[in-house]
């Protein structure tokens, strides 16, 4: 008797190779992905400071000075220092006013420095 064999299907070792190859390339493939993902947080985060500091540049044009987030104290707050959420909510506001971009600010801590009028955002960490 002849033995019948299945031609229709793939056999086990075509199919270990298949996920092989498809694992190496996966794993070449995701540093570079990787990669790709933080540039873009840091162009985005990058987008957004220059959009906060022409935001208080505009603000100081017509006003004559940076956004006071103290008005209690007499000595303006300077120093690289993160923003407390209550603050950082009261510089958006009032740039909000100037500007009619959207400033998405609850990934970063800000760093504001009243008295020279500039910012630099730190994406927080999750």
């Amino acid at each position: 008797m002849r033995a019948i064999r299945n031609k229709g299907g793939f056999t086990l070792m075509e199919l270990v190779l298949v996920l092989a190859v498809l694992a190496i390339l996966i794993g070449l493939a995701a540093p570079s992905l990787s990669a790709y993902y933080r540039s873009g947080k840091e162009m985005e985060r990058q987008k957004q400071e220059e959009l906060i500091q022409k935001a208080l540049n505009q603000y100081y044009a017509y006003e004559g000075h940076f956004p006071d987030l103290d008005p209690l104290s007499d000595e303006p707050e300077s120093g690289d220092v993160a923003l407390p959420d209550e603050k950082k909510e009261l510089l958006t506001e009032r740039l909000l006013g100037i500007t009619a971009a959207r400033i998405d600010s609850d990934p970063y801590n800000f760093y504001y420095d009243q008295t020279k009028g500039t910012i630099r955002l730190v994406r927080k960490e999750r």
